[in-house]
């Protein structure tokens, strides 16, 4: 199947060994559509629940950072973790999700 071909590329098919019942290989050009089908219909979306989770812990670090500060009255007052890091966690879930 597709994960003894995907294997055998990247391990120059010493450990992914193709089996009796796997015997087919896959075409080049199948391969491309298949990787085409799912870059076209395979879009993850973090779903509600895990974006209240990432959005309650967001919150949460820059709270704790802000009160951290608060007692440290002599150092800049910057809170190093922005919208950006937000919005690359969100990115890397759904990458991880493909």
């Amino acid at each position: 199947g597709i994960a003894n071909h995907v294997m055998g590329v990247h391990i120059n098919s010493s450990i992914a060994e193709v089996t009796a019942q796997s015997s087919t290989e896959i075409s080049p050009t199948t391969l491309k559509k298949f990787i085409a089908y799912c870059r076209e219909r395979c879009a993850p979306r973090v779903n509600d629940e895990a974006a209240a989770l990432l959005s309650g812990q967001y919150v949460h670090i820059r709270n704790r950072i802000r009160e951290n500060l608060l007692n440290k009255p002599g150092e800049s007052q910057v809170v190093p973790i922005t919208v950006r890091q937000l919005e690359a966690l969100v990115r890397m879930a759904e990458a991880l999700a493909k």
